[in-house]
C-alpha cells in the first residue's frame, strides 16, 4: 500500500482506538458513578456530624467492595469508601464487636495505601492510615511521620482538625516539638473556628497540654476567646482563658 494511502487508514484506526478507550472509561467510571456517588454523600454526611445506624451502614458494602474491585475509579470514590469504612470500625470498636473490627481494620489496610497512591495530598487519608495503625498495631514512634503527613497536607481542613486534635493531643508527652506546635495551633484555630468540640477535647485528650492549648489562645481574636471562655464556664469549669476575666459568680451555681 502506497504510503500516502495507508494515512487514512491509520488516522481511521486510532479514531477507532480512542473511541475504544473512550467506552471502556465510560463503562469503568460513568456507568459506577451513580453507586459511587451514594458513598460519597454517605460520607459527606458522615464528616458533618451526621450519625448512620449499623445497618444503614451495612447496606453500602457491596457499593464499597465494587469501588475497590474497579480497574478504574474515581478519586473521590475511594475517598469516601475510606471515611465510610473508618466510621463502621470505629462503631465496631465503640459496641466491642471483635469480628467486625478485624473486618474492617484489614479493609483499611489495602484501601488506604491504594487512595493514597492517588491523593497524596489528602490529609485525611494519612490521618486515617495513622489511626488505623495506631489502633491495630499498637503505638509505634515512628509512625507519627504519618501523623505529621497529616498536618503537612492539611492545615486548615476544620473536619480533620477536630478527630485530628482528639487523636494528636491524646498522644501529647510523645510528639515532637514541631507536632506539639502544629497540635496546639490546631487547637486555637478551632477555638477561633467555634467548633462545639473544643470544650470536650480540652478537658478530655488535651489534659496533659491544658496549659499551653490555653496559653495559645491569646493569639485569637478576643471575641473568641470570650465565648470559648463562657463555654467552658457553661460547663461548670473554672479556668482563666488568656485576656479575658474570670466571672464574679460562678453561672452554674445560681
Amino acid at each position: 500500500m502506497p504510503a500516502n494511502a495507508s494515512a487514512p487508514f491509520l488516522l481511521r484506526f486510532g479514531l477507532l482506538v480512542a473511541g475504544a478507550g473512550a467506552v471502556l472509561y465510560a463503562a469503568f467510571v460513568l456507568v459506577g458513578f451513580p453507586q459511587s456517588s451514594v458513598v460519597e454523600r454517605a460520607a459527606s454526611r458522615i464528616l458533618a456530624g451526621d450519625d448512620y445506624k449499623d445497618e444503614t451502614l451495612e447496606r453500602l458494602d457491596p457499593l464499597i467492595a465494587a469501588i475497590e474491585a474497579a480497574p478504574v475509579v474515581r478519586a473521590a470514590s475511594l475517598r469516601a469508601a475510606a471515611v465510610v469504612t473508618l466510621r463502621k470500625a470505629e462503631t465496631a470498636i465503640q459496641n466491642g464487636r471483635r469480628a467486625d473490627i478485624d473486618i474492617h481494620m484489614d479493609t483499611l489496610a489495602h484501601m488506604l495505601p491504594h487512595a493514597l497512591a492517588t491523593m497524596p495530598g489528602e490529609s485525611f487519608l494519612w490521618l486515617a492510615l495513622f489511626w488505623r495503625d495506631n489502633t491495630a498495631l499498637g503505638f509505634n514512634l515512628v509512625r507519627l511521620r504519618i501523623l505529621a503527613m497529616s498536618y503537612l497536607t492539611g492545615r486548615n481542613e476544620g473536619w480533620v482538625a477536630v478527630k485530628r486534635s482528639v487523636i494528636a493531643l491524646a498522644l501529647w508527652p510523645h510528639l515532637s516539638p514541631v507536632l506539639q506546635e502544629a497540635a496546639a495551633g490546631e487547637f486555637a484555630g478551632l477555638v477561633q473556628s467555634r467548633f462545639r468540640q473544643v470544650v470536650d477535647i480540652l478537658l478530655g485528650p488535651g489534659l496533659a497540654a491544658r496549659a499551653v492549648l490555653l496559653s495559645r489562645l491569646a493569639d485569637i481574636d478576643e471575641r473568641e476567646r470570650k465565648s470559648f471562655a463562657q463555654a467552658l464556664y457553661r460547663a461548670g469549669v473554672d479556668l482563666a482563658v488568656p485576656g479575658v476575666d474570670r466571672p464574679d459568680a460562678r453561672p452554674w451555681s445560681k
